[in-house]
């Protein structure tokens, strides 16, 4: 083994999720004099490149506008080539680019650890294939080294699917890097969303999946604000199939006018450290990066119930906001009280900006760090323990 641990991260893509955002900061964070990190892209699609560190090497297996699953042999055969000049490899999201990193390292004869960003109980019918995938993580997960997952409501959604030892769970916390978000909040607001923020503005942040992140909950609940004269605009950050949806949606309830599905911004701290309050109306959540980047900017959160990872961020309410989960009369209530109570507003923030150290990326990463060191001495026994910085 060379001076320094060699960790390839297998990704998807690097599309525009907090699953990519969350592994791009454990990279950049890994000391560069201990740890020599590769990222192999299964395809060089998506919208991250500015935020791949310089310290990793890039590889990828096939083009932007390729199909994974009829190029699957060539890409693991690099998977492959990749992973016997590692040390440990990370599956970095669950489903296929797990089942890449655990086929390519058992090959190799490496460690292999995957990450489990969902609840994936909840998750597998909405990627497809839910039957297939079933069978699949049955087989290939007890093999795994390691499993990482985010919060305690991810690690439940993924019980009764396979049967994993205790000791193979690890929970670490997806990390912020507060300090590079506040770097990019000081960038100016887009000229569009200028005369918008002008009012009181709700923020969502996230893929446009209804099924997963219940974005028409909200406007729901913004047409149920406005009517009761809570004067106020909401902004929807993101792409995915309900685009559409949620544009007629905002129509049919008259507030096309107030309510603006925006589209993927690269960068949408300015949007957070603008909006009176950020919503989290998922139906599902083992994390919510979102939460975490809202509350270090001092902005309050508002969030679903049944978003039970964003819920064990903020402590059960104790840090934001929690409404009745497909309650939008009720989410109504609390836009309508974030908005008009100057005070909630600022213990909010301030109880935010409290909690958020708990998840800085130095702290986190440095986790990451003891069990790559860990999973890389399973197979060099004479590695030792991680040194000191």
């Amino acid at each position: 083994m060379t001076s320094r641990i060699r960790v390839l991260f297998v990704m998807a893509d690097l599309r525009g999720g907090g699953a990519e955002r969350a592994t791009l900061n454990v990279i950049r964070h890994l000391d560069p004099a201990r740890f020599e990190p590769t990222i192999f892209l299964l395809r060089s699609s998506g919208t991250y490149w500015s935020e791949v560190p310089s310290s990793a090497r890039l590889e990828w297996g096939i083009g932007a506008s390729g199909r994974i699953l009829t190029r699957i042999l060539p890409l693991l055969r690099k998977a492959i080539s990749l992973s016997r000049n590692a040390d440990v490899v990370v599956g970095a999201l669950e489903l296929l680019p797990s089942y890449v990193a655990y086929a390519a390292a058992r090959v190799a004869g490496k460690g292999v650890v995957a990450w489990v960003h969902s609840d994936l109980r909840r998750h597998l019918p909405v990627y497809g294939a839910a039957q297939a995938h079933r069978v699949m993580i049955r087989t290939i997960y007890p093999g795994f080294r390691k499993i990482v997952f985010p919060s305690q409501a991810a690690i439940e959604g993924f019980q009764g699917l396979a049967d994993i030892a205790n000791d193979a769970c690890e929970l670490i916390d997806n990390p912020c890097d507060i300090e590079l978000i506040a770097g990019r909040a000081a960038e100016p607001l887009p000229s569009w969303a200028v005369p918008i923020f002008r009012k009181p503005t709700i923020l969502g942040v996230g893929a446009l999946n209804n099924a997963i992140k219940g974005f028409d909950t909200l406007v729901r609940a913004h047409a149920i604000a406005r009517s009761s004269g809570c004067d106020h605009n909401l902004v929807i950050l993101g792409e995915g199939p309900d685009h559409k949806s949620l544009v007629q949606q905002a129509e049919q309830l008259q507030v096309a006018n107030s309510a603006f599905v925006a589209g993927f911004e690269a960068n949408p701290y300015p949007f957070m450290r603008a909006a009176t309050a950020v919503a989290v109306p998922s139906r599902f959540e083992a994390f919510g990066l979102v939460v975490t980047e809202a509350m270090a900017l001092g902005t309050p959160v508002i969030i679903a119930s049944s978003a039970r990872g964003s819920v064990e961020v903020i402590e059960n309410g104790l840090h934001g906001n929690v409404f009745p989960a497909e309650d939008p009369d009720a989410l109504a209530t609390k836009i309508r009280d974030m908005i008009e109570n100057r005070d909630l507003r600022d213990l909010y923030s301030k109880r935010g900006l409290e909690r958020v150290r708990c998840f800085d990326s130095n702290q986190i990463v440095a986790r990451w760090e003891q069990l790559l060191w860990q999973v890389a001495a399973g197979n060099s026994p004479g590695l030792g323990a991680l040194p000191a910085e």
